[in-house]
């Protein structure tokens, strides 16, 4: 699998493996990264915790809170409920940091 990383004010692209990056946006199954910027890596879950509050339209603060050293403690919890007679593609979720102990949980049902 081949992704590439956008440039963000708190994750740099040209940042160090083993660091969170904010990948680039899928559009229609279609990913248009310059060659230089391909990683062959696996996002792991620092990148989809990074991802996940980078891309949330109703907390647009939500990662810059989650690494401002001001904020004691930050905790977000996903909880989605299917309409009647769907089923739920969203599973219930927490990331919760305080100081510098992070805690994350997905349950998927």
């Amino acid at each position: 699998m081949l992704i590439g990383y956008e440039d963000h004010p708190l994750l740099p692209a040209n940042a160090s493996e083993g660091r969170a990056h904010i990948l680039k946006e899928i559009s229609d199954g279609v990913i248009d990264i310059p060659n230089e910027d391909v990683v062959s890596e696996l996002p792991k879950l620092d990148d989809f915790i990074t991802n996940f509050l980078y891309r949330l339209k109703d907390r647009p603060d939500a990662l810059s809170d989650f690494f401002d050293p001001d904020v004691a403690s930050f905790k977000l919890l996903w909880l989605c409920h299917p309409m009647i007679g769907e089923e739920s593609k969203l599973f219930p979720s927490m990331i919760w940091r305080k100081g510098d102990v992070i805690v994350v949980s997905l349950v998927q049902h």
